[in-house]
Protein backbone atom coordinates (compact mmCIF):
# COMPACT_ATOMS: atom_id res chain seq x y z
CA UNK A 1 0.00 0.00 0.00
CA UNK A 2 0.82 3.93 -0.24
CA UNK A 3 -0.59 7.05 0.10
CA UNK A 4 -1.05 9.61 -2.05
CA UNK A 5 -1.00 13.44 -2.09
CA UNK A 6 -2.08 15.31 -4.34
CA UNK A 7 -1.88 19.11 -5.11
CA UNK A 8 -2.91 21.77 -8.29
CA UNK A 9 -0.13 20.86 -10.08
CA UNK A 10 2.07 17.54 -8.78
CA UNK A 11 1.35 13.96 -7.41
CA UNK A 12 3.33 12.60 -5.32
CA UNK A 13 3.27 8.80 -3.55
CA UNK A 14 4.69 8.06 -0.17
CA UNK A 15 5.41 3.82 -0.34
CA UNK A 16 4.52 2.41 2.63
CA UNK A 17 6.69 1.13 5.07
CA UNK A 18 8.72 -1.94 5.20
CA UNK A 19 7.61 -4.24 7.44
CA UNK A 20 10.47 -6.92 6.77
CA UNK A 21 12.95 -6.75 3.63
CA UNK A 22 15.09 -9.67 1.99
CA UNK A 23 16.32 -10.60 -1.07
CA UNK A 24 13.50 -12.09 -2.47
CA UNK A 25 10.20 -9.91 -1.00
CA UNK A 26 9.66 -7.07 1.18
CA UNK A 27 6.25 -7.55 3.76
CA UNK A 28 4.67 -4.24 3.42
CA UNK A 29 1.24 -5.42 5.53
CA UNK A 30 0.17 -7.98 7.41
CA UNK A 31 -3.61 -9.14 7.70
CA UNK A 32 -5.84 -11.27 9.72
CA UNK A 33 -6.04 -14.47 8.20
CA UNK A 34 -8.94 -17.94 8.59
CA UNK A 35 -6.85 -20.00 11.00
CA UNK A 36 -8.98 -22.50 9.55
CA UNK A 37 -7.71 -22.09 5.78
CA UNK A 38 -4.87 -24.20 4.47
CA UNK A 39 -3.06 -22.06 1.78
CA UNK A 40 -2.11 -24.22 -0.56
CA UNK A 41 -1.74 -21.24 -3.70
CA UNK A 42 -1.83 -17.56 -4.40
CA UNK A 43 -1.57 -15.84 -7.23
CA UNK A 44 -2.51 -12.00 -8.75
CA UNK A 45 -4.26 -11.29 -11.33
CA UNK A 46 -4.32 -8.02 -13.12
CA UNK A 47 -6.63 -8.80 -15.68
CA UNK A 48 -8.24 -5.55 -15.00
CA UNK A 49 -6.78 -2.05 -15.69
CA UNK A 50 -8.93 -0.81 -12.72
CA UNK A 51 -7.84 -3.08 -9.85
CA UNK A 52 -5.91 -6.41 -8.68
CA UNK A 53 -7.51 -9.52 -7.28
CA UNK A 54 -5.52 -11.58 -5.01
CA UNK A 55 -6.54 -15.64 -5.65
CA UNK A 56 -6.28 -17.71 -2.67
CA UNK A 57 -6.34 -21.63 -3.44
CA UNK A 58 -7.17 -23.32 0.10
CA UNK A 59 -6.61 -27.48 0.57
CA UNK A 60 -8.68 -29.25 3.22
CA UNK A 61 -10.05 -33.03 1.79
CA UNK A 62 -14.12 -32.01 0.82
CA UNK A 63 -13.22 -28.64 2.11
CA UNK A 64 -11.13 -27.16 -0.87
CA UNK A 65 -11.56 -23.18 -1.71
CA UNK A 66 -10.81 -20.72 -3.79
CA UNK A 67 -11.34 -17.35 -2.97
CA UNK A 68 -11.22 -13.63 -4.31
CA UNK A 69 -9.56 -10.68 -1.92
CA UNK A 70 -9.20 -7.56 -2.27
CA UNK A 71 -5.89 -6.29 -1.44
CA UNK A 72 -6.54 -2.62 -1.24
CA UNK A 73 -9.14 -3.47 1.37
CA UNK A 74 -6.96 -5.02 3.73
CA UNK A 75 -7.31 -8.61 1.99
CA UNK A 76 -10.98 -8.50 2.12
CA UNK A 77 -12.72 -11.86 0.61
CA UNK A 78 -15.15 -10.42 -2.19
CA UNK A 79 -16.19 -14.06 -2.72
CA UNK A 80 -15.42 -18.11 -2.18
CA UNK A 81 -16.01 -20.89 -3.94
CA UNK A 82 -15.62 -24.57 -3.00
CA UNK A 83 -13.19 -26.69 -5.54
CA UNK A 84 -15.74 -29.06 -7.19
CA UNK A 85 -16.26 -31.82 -7.39
CA UNK A 86 -16.04 -31.81 -3.48
CA UNK A 87 -13.59 -34.83 -3.09
CA UNK A 88 -10.85 -33.15 -4.61
CA UNK A 89 -8.12 -31.70 -3.07
CA UNK A 90 -7.19 -28.19 -4.14
CA UNK A 91 -3.18 -27.79 -4.24
CA UNK A 92 -2.13 -24.98 -6.23
CA UNK A 93 -3.54 -21.63 -8.30
CA UNK A 94 -2.51 -19.83 -11.16
CA UNK A 95 -4.11 -17.31 -13.55
CA UNK A 96 -4.71 -18.99 -17.10
CA UNK A 97 -5.17 -16.49 -20.07
CA UNK A 98 -7.82 -13.56 -18.48
CA UNK A 99 -11.18 -15.66 -17.44
CA UNK A 100 -9.65 -18.66 -16.17
CA UNK A 101 -8.20 -19.72 -12.82
CA UNK A 102 -6.66 -23.42 -12.52
CA UNK A 103 -6.22 -25.37 -9.47
CA UNK A 104 -4.76 -28.86 -9.28
CA UNK A 105 -6.69 -31.35 -7.78
CA UNK A 106 -4.59 -32.89 -5.89
CA UNK A 107 -4.62 -36.13 -7.73
CA UNK A 108 -3.28 -34.24 -10.85
CA UNK A 109 -6.52 -33.39 -12.33
CA UNK A 110 -7.29 -29.75 -13.08
CA UNK A 111 -10.23 -27.73 -11.96
CA UNK A 112 -10.77 -25.17 -13.70
CA UNK A 113 -12.80 -22.49 -12.04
Amino acid sequence: SSSTTRSSSTTTTTPSPIIYKSRDYHLLEIVPHSSTSFTQGLTLSTSTSTSKILYEGTGLNYQSQILQHDPTQQMKTLESRNVEPGHLFGEGITCYYVDRLITNGGGGEEVVV
